[in-house]
């Protein structure tokens, strides 16, 4: 799941600022002194670069750099020259930061000019992240050749950078989905999910077969999620917890293809026109399973999903409306308690932000709403 962590910074490219910097000959230069005839010497900016580069050898906008670098040369050919701008750390993912810069090539074969992005393992990645950046690729060049209701990125490649394994896709232009009401000008941040997550849903299974990992059944993915967090029984709450879960598995019925991180920065909008379709990036996470997943990772059981009292009750309707399998609440609390049991079990391990203490007052009122919306009587 995504999240966007507060800017340091060290996390970008470090830019030529100050009075020292001055233009002659057509280069900026970073003048220690000047000639009796006015002319600058000092550091060149691209002596400023490879310096920095070196000096910061293990950030992630150096790592960012060479993936980048590498990319296109590979495409090139080898007599490529590659100039790559000056990189930016545009957002950061659950195990990944993501850099973006200009890359500019020229070779015999040709030239190329795009704006790129580089997706960085940070230190706490997971050991499968290596398959699921080499599916990637794979899946993104499915799904484009599929008549979607929605924009994927067009190109993306896998590479090697520093032994970690670096993705590599064009720059997908949009403003990323604030799930708060109100806060985007003409948007419903409940219908937008609704209407992407139906349109994710809509793709059969069997067009990424071998792509992604998944279940036969809806049930089969539940039955799994339960599993994963059995390790918190014990606690009365808990315990009442995972017997709401059991006794609310839904049914042997087939799943759906689904995103596995429908979250608001990995659904971007066009900002000039809200009405286009929506551009989905960061496919990571994809598998085959129960639809009401996609959806709990959005509402994670809060009470005001949206910042709106019936927050639940809006997406679900959009999503209804928008051709998507048929969920209830319930469909959806399951999974919302099985992601806090989660938050709960990392809590309990000292491995999640917030106190145990506090995860579970968020995991009563959960289930508080779970056991009203399933008796409304």
């Amino acid at each position: 799941m995504g999240r966007r962590g507060r800017r340091h910074p060290d996390m970008d490219e470090p830019r030529p600022e100050g009075e020292d910097w001055v233009e002659w000959g057509g280069q900026l230069m970073w003048a220690a002194g000047f000639t009796s005839g006015g002319a600058p010497f000092g550091v060149t900016v691209g002596e400023f670069r490879e310096g920095n580069a070196r000096h910061h050898r293990k950030r992630g906008w150096v790592h960012a750099k060479e993936a980048l670098r590498y990319v296109v040369a590979n495409l090139l050919g080898p007599d490529a020259e590659v100039e790559v701008g000056w990189v930016k750390r545009i957002g950061q993912g659950l195990h990944r930061d993501v850099y973006a810069a200009e890359v500019e090539g020229h070779s015999a074969a040709g030239e190329i000019r795009r704006d790129l992005v580089a997706l960085i393992p940070r230190a706490d990645a997971p050991a499968d992240l290596f398959e699921r950046t080499l599916r990637e690729p794979l899946l993104l060049k499915r799904l484009c050749d599929l008549d979607l209701e929605l924009r994927v990125p067009q190109w993306s490649t896998m590479v090697l950078e520093s032994q970690k394994p670096v993705l590599v896709r064009e720059f997908v232009r949009g403003a990323p989905l604030d799930l708060r009401a109100g806060r985007q000008s003409r948007v419903r941040p409940w219908q937008v999910v609704g209407q992407t997550a139906a349109a994710v849903h809509a793709v059969e299974p069997r067009h990424v077969t071998g792509l992604v990992p998944g279940f036969e059944t809806r049930r089969e993915h539940a039955i799994a999620r339960v599993e994963e967090i059995e390790e918190i029984a014990g606690d009365p709450l808990a315990d009442d917890v995972l017997a709401w879960i059991l006794g609310n598995l839904p049914r042997d019925e087939p799943a759906s293809f689904l995103h596995g991180d429908l979250l608001g920065q990995n659904i971007l909008i066009d900002p000039v026109d809200p009405q286009r379709a929506v551009a989905v990036i960061d496919w990571e996470y994809s598998l085959v399973g129960d639809p009401a997943y996609d959806l709990a990772i959005v509402t994670r059981g809060v009470r005001r999903p949206f910042q709106m009292a019936n927050g639940l009750d809006r997406v679900l309707a959009a999503y209804h409306e928008a051709g998507g399998v048929p969920l209830t609440k319930t469909d959806v609390h399951l999974h919302e308690l099985c992601l806090l049991g989660g938050y709960l079990l990392d809590a309990l391990q000292g491995d999640h932000p917030h106190p145990a203490d506090q995860v579970l007052n968020h995991l009563r009122g959960a289930l508080r709403r779970a056991e009203k919306d399933g008796n409304p009587g």
